[in-house]
């Protein structure tokens, strides 16, 4: 039977002297159900841009702040492609 996420993470850290390794992190997120997240990104933004962020999160009720910068960086990458594209052509 596996240990809970916060037991998992818990006793790792202990272990690892307070830190919880990458394998563990990925484990863990793996354990929360998205294998397919498994990357870390910590990023500081001003508070112009947290306020930014929290406005984008709340008119489409996201979830999380995560979430709703992974829509902004899903959408930011989707229109850096589509003007490649048009730039790219003959």
């Amino acid at each position: 039977m596996r240990a809970g996420l916060p037991a998992l993470l818990a006793s790792r850290r202990r272990s690892a002297g307070g830190q919880v390794p990458a394998a563990v992190m990925r484990e863990a997120v793996a354990m929360a159900g998205n294998p397919e997240r498994t990357e870390r990104l910590h990023i500081l933004l001003s508070r112009e841009e947290l306020v930014a962020l929290d406005n984008f999160r709340f008119t489409r009720r996201m979830p999380s702040r995560a979430s709703a910068a992974r829509e902004l960086l899903r959408r930011a990458l989707a229109a850096d492609t589509k003007e490649h594209r048009k730039a790219c052509k003959p």
